[in-house]
């Protein structure tokens, strides 16, 4: 009867512990050099690209805010509650990457092989990121 109590007592803790705070950090995954593709066929220009990236960033749920650091790189922040993430964008008519470059209160440390670590939402985030920007894209 112990050993039941027991085990009782450790699933109710163990469903009492916030979801969020059982998430384990995950490594960044940066994207580099995805490409660009139009509907058309035709190439794109970098303005086409920055323009995608823009109305993408308001397009989801999630409303990033992105601001011009320098010609072809835009910097890109996202907040939901108490927390933050920050990535670099870099353009051309042919290609964009998209970076880690800060956060806050989102597990950021350094992982076992010395590269970064982050709460696996901020690869989540990200990547619908990118999908707006690719339908953006496809739009054009």
């Amino acid at each position: 009867m112990k050993v039941i109590h027991l085990l009782l007592a450790a699933a109710v803790a163990a469903a009492a512990v916030p979801a969020t705070a059982q998430r384990l950090p995950v490594p960044i995954v940066n994207h580099d050099n995805v490409a660009v593709t139009r509907a058309d066929g035709k190439a794109a220009s970098a303005d086409d690209v920055k323009k995608a990236i823009l109305t993408a960033s308001q397009a989801t749920g999630r409303k990033w805010a992105v601001v011009e650091s320098a010609p072809g790189v835009l910097v890109a922040t996202y907040l939901v509650r108490t927390h933050t993430v920050v990535a670099e964008i870099r353009y051309s008519g042919s290609q964009f990457s998209v970076a880690y470059k800060d956060s806050v209160n989102m597990k950021y440390g350094s992982g076992a092989d010395g590269k970064g670590v982050i709460h696996p939402f901020y690869n989540q985030w990200v990547m619908e990121f990118i999908q707006a920007i690719r339908a953006e894209l496809a739009r054009t």
